[in-house]
């Protein structure tokens, strides 16, 4: 009866429609970049920009939107410097994690690189256009030459200077104190850094420069894989899921001696978000459709149970979480008998090379159960995970019955980076890459860490010490003899391609570094590059992707050094063919809460059937500001008819695409002359009412020292500041510099309550009102040349009113109603402040 069983299921699963599984999905809009990979993202933010300045701007620009400057994350000891495993997963990142991270942006790009530590800080340099240019993402602070168009390289900084913007003054950090392109005003704060930084503070760090001539602190190789099966569904939710351990990987920061944290925890920039996989796989005619691999497992209408009784079954699923898992959840349905039964759960994040037991169904438990698994740490920072259910039925095979299965994978995203929309048009590009899975390999190369992975080794040493400052941990012990190490990586189904590679050092003449591979079980060894140039830096990356033919699935990977040579780290990755390539359709549904006027929120969501790729539409967004992403799903039903689409309230909210603005200011007319204050402030301010002219715009931000910055008032005072230009001149738009005591209202979020009216006259007896300030600002109206702070708020701004036409006018009046404690650090007239257009020149991917 059992082999007439057999029998029919095999006959069955011949004839049986296989289960889709889409690989290597993508979906991107054209209000952020593709961080898929490195030959995406440069694709995305540069092929349109004709230079390399433009481009290296460009990249700046999102760099500056998808970190924050807080505490590293720190992943297998390292600051993690791979650009789109940061934008994808973390966000966390330093200074010198950043400039890792645009060492790799730019190498990529072609262009030399530079890392630099600079007194207590890290930036990075580029070369274009016949010359060195430093760009400090950690500050999102750019410096140009006096001629206000070259930006400047790091010695420039560094070096005393002097032009018209000091009055010829000549001093040190002149470039950095007058020649900023992303601060409050020359001589004041940078905009869009973690905090109330001073220019004449950061010319202090570029005097302690040191060029890390053998060392870029970059890294590499990691790609995004998002692949969606039948049943499954990925729902990545822009904002935190819970806060513990389950939700977030834990970081050590820049010292690993300490206890592991929350990396939220020390500055809440709202980085972290989570991702949840669901997967239910069928236990039915098509179950190997769904599994990884099987052995001597069968299924029936009851369930899943092994093929004869008394022999062990397996049943193995693998999730390919796409963002790093965080912990993972089963709920299990089963069934067993008699103590002599058994069933089992294990996990593997390294491909099988060694498996955990996390369950097994206990003694005394009911015939017929529901458990509940939790994994925490036994997944925590992996992307490819390995569910091994093992069944046994000691008397008869049904006996130990897996009856259903639901698997459920936390992950952790970085919010900042992941796909959004603005208000208005968006458009939408769904597509997929090469349908094939794919394993990878990433050894920890740690001490007591690094052998974890090994398949053999010689003359081996993992470790730190002085002599080998800056070289690799995994380098010869015997460092006057040759060593290698080989890593095995099998696959279920054939390989169809291998990429492999790694992060090397190699100091001195005559030695090198060599990569094979060997598809014989290491009867035959194939190159693929060798390291030889000892030139500096001595931080090489590499990675070299192999074609393999039909028939292969096992490989190993030898990296082989000479006895001055020595390796950071290797990925390896192999891609072979799924279970099921066949495409069936799936949704794609983003939700979001559109800001109204009043800056209450309203959630509208979008479903969208996607029936083939590649494939573009658009999603309309309403409401009066950039909206508050939510979530974005990806869901492939059992049942394609199951797919609902369109708006969750039926309506089209209409709207433009959403352009940028370019800000251009004209001279500051007020600046140095003399204002008259009609109210004493609360505190005398050492400079008295010249501080309100002295060209000092700033802090971006309130509390602490800020409100000292300038004449600070209580809630309803009414002081009036006037300002004499001189002599009656053009002006054309009006600023006044406000930040807090307290509250710290944010303007963003339309809290800033105070008035300011501008009036001017010619004589300083007649004026004329020409309207009120704006403090009720949006995200949307801020220019994308002016850096927004690592928080996102407008705690200290620079309010403006800008004319549609200039007024002539000597005397500037500023009437101020305060509706909290306060603090006015300047007042400028400019003769125009422009605002054009600007196209920030995203490419979708399907575009030539």
């Amino acid at each position: 009866m059992k082999a007439i069983l057999v029998a029919v299921l095999a006959a069955a699963l011949c004839g049986a429609t296989l289960r889709a599984e889409d690989c290597n999905l993508k979906v991107v809009t054209d209000a952020s970049p593709d961080f898929s990979d490195m030959p995406s993202l440069l694709h995305s933010v540069t092929s349109k920009w004709p230079t390399l300045k433009e481009k290296v701007w460009a990249m700046f620009y999102w760099v500056h939107l998808s970190r924050r400057q807080t505490t590293p994350m720190i992943v297998h000891g390292f600051e993690c410097t791979d650009p789109i495993r940061q934008f994808n997963d973390y966000g966390f990142a330093m200074c010198s994690t950043v400039s890792g991270m645009n060492c790799a942006l730019w190498g990529s790009m072609g262009m030399k690189v530079k890392f630099w530590d600079i007194a207590n800080h890290t930036v990075a340099e580029c070369n274009y256009d016949n010359g060195w240019h430093v760009y400090d993402s950690a500050f999102s602070a750019m410096y140009t030459l006096c001629d206000g168009k070259t930006i400047a390289a790091v010695m420039d900084v560094a070096q005393e200077g002097a032009c018209a913007a000091s009055n010829g003054l000549k001093e040190a950090g002149h470039i950095a104190k007058y020649h900023c392109l992303t601060c409050t005003s020359p001589n004041g704060f940078i905009t869009g850094s973690d905090g109330a930084r001073t220019l004449g503070s950061m010319h202090g760090a570029f005097v302690g420069h040191q060029y890390r001539y053998y060392w870029n602190n970059w890294d590499g190789g990691h790609h995004y894989r998002l692949n969606l099966r039948e049943g499954e569904t990925y729902t990545r939710t822009y904002h935190a899921l819970g806060g513990d351990a389950n939700f977030f990987i834990p970081n050590v920061g820049e010292h690993p001696e300490k206890p592991s944290f929350d990396p939220e925890s020390p500055q809440k920039f709202g980085i972290r978000g989570n991702g949840v996989w669901t997967f239910k796989p069928l236990l039915n005619d098509q179950f190997q459709n769904f599994a990884h691999s099987t052995k001597n497992v069968v299924a029936d209408a009851a369930g899943l149970h092994c093929q004869r009784a008394g022999e062990a079954g397996e049943i193995v699923y693998k999730i390919t979480s796409a963002n790093v898992t965080t912990s993972e959840s089963l709920v299990l349905d089963y069934v067993r008998k008699t103590p002599a039964d058994s069933l089992r759960v294990s996990v593997s994040t390294n491909n099988g090379i060694s498996w955990k037991e996390v369950w097994a169904a206990a003694d005394g438990s009911t015939p017929q159960a529901t458990a509940q698994i939790a994994i925490g740490a036994d997944v925590n920072g992996a992307y490819d995970i390995l569910l091994k259910f093992e069944l046994l039925g000691k008397a008869a095979a049904e006996d130990a019955l897996l009856k259903s299965v639901e698997i459920k994978t936390i992950t952790e995203i970085n919010a900042k980076a992941n796909p959004k929309l603005n208000i208005g048009k968006n458009t939408i590009y769904v597509g997929q890459g090469a349908q094939t899975n794919s394993i990878v390999l990433w050894p920890d190369n740690r001490p007591g860490k690094y052998k974890e992975l090994l398949f053999e080794e010689k003359n081996i040493e993992c470790g730190f010490d002085k002599e080998w400052n800056y070289y690799g941990w995994v380098h010869p012990a015997d460092r006057k003899a040759d060593a290698y190490v080989v890593y095995k990586l099998d696959t279920p189904r054939d390989m169809t391609r291998v990429t492999y590679g790694g992060r090397f050092s190699n100091r001195y003449e005559k030695n090198h570094i060599d990569m094979f591979h060997s598809l014989d079980d290491g009867k035959t060894w194939t190159p693929s590059y060798s390291l030889t140039t000892c030139e500096q830096p001595w931080d090489v990356l590499h990675q070299e992707s192999i074609e393999i033919p039909a028939g292969h699935r096992s490989i190993l990977f030898k990296y082989f050094m000479t006895a001055g040579s020595s390796i950071h780290n290797v990925h390896m990755e192999a891609e072979y063919k799924p279970v099921a390539a066949e495409f069936k359709p799936f949704s794609v549904t983003f939700t979001w809460n559109e800001v109204q006027a009043d800056r209450k929120l309203v959630q509208r969501s979008h479903t969208q059937r996607i029936d083939a790729v590649p494939f573009t539409y658009t999603i309309d967004v309403g409401g009066a500001d950039h909206p508050v992403m939510e979530s974005l799903a990806v869901a492939m039903p059992l049942n394609a008819q199951e797919i609902k689409t369109g708006y969750s309230d039926g309506k089209d909210a209409g709207g433009e695409k959403y352009v940028h603005r370019w800000m251009t200011e004209g001279k500051n007319l007020a600046q140095g002359k003399p204002v008259t204050v009609s109210v004493d402030p609360k505190t005398k301010h050492p400079l008295g009412e010249k501080v309100l002219t002295d060209g000092v715009a700033g802090p971006p931000e309130a509390g602490g020292n800020a409100p000292t910055m300038g004449l600070q008032y209580d809630a309803g005072k009414t002081p009036e500041f006037t300002v004499d230009l001189g002599t009656a001149q053009k002006c054309g738009a009006f600023r006044i510099f406000i930040t807090a005591g307290w509250p710290w209202s944010d303007a963003f979020r339309g809290e800033v309550q105070d008035k300011v009216e501008v009036l001017t006259s010619e004589d300083g007896k007649d004026f004329a009102s020409r309207g009120f300030v704006n403090t009720n600002i949006y995200k949307k109206d801020v220019p994308i040349n002016f850096m927004v702070q690592d928080n996102e708020k407008a705690l200290g701004w620079n309010f403006e009113l800008a004319l549609p036409e200039a007024v002539q006018a000597r005397y500037v009046k500023y009437k101020l109603t305060t509706a909290r404690w306060l603090s006015v650090t300047e007042l400028q007239v400019y003769d125009a402040i422009t605002y054009a257009p600007f196209d920030i020149r995203l490419t979708l991917p399907d575009a030539k």
